[in-house]
């Protein structure tokens, strides 16, 4: 298996009133506890700045708003911002 499979690669279940629904294999997403966590969050909160830097960001932890005074530029910004979110998902 390479490096980069045997990183991320993790398994996750769930547990309800002493009852485990069966281990599923997560594709994205980083383990929780894990020292890449802060790496991975700093390059994937950066890159979308890049990718439309002429609008107003407020970031925290796993929630990010954009905004902008202009809807024609919002509009035409956040077509950069999807297009880099599906580049890299």
């Amino acid at each position: 298996m390479p490096f980069d499979k045997k990183l991320f690669a993790y398994l996750q279940f769930v547990s309800q009133n002493k009852t485990c629904s069966n281990f599923h294999f997560v594709q994205f997403g980083v383990p929780q506890g894990s020292v890449f966590g802060p790496v991975l969050y700093s390059i994937y909160t950066k890159d979308p700045l890049k990718s439309a830097p002429e609008l107003n960001y407020i970031l925290f932890a796993d929630d990010t708003n954009i905004f902008s005074t202009d809807a024609e530029l919002l509009s035409d910004q956040l077509t950069n911002v999807n297009d880099w979110c599906i580049a890299n998902r």
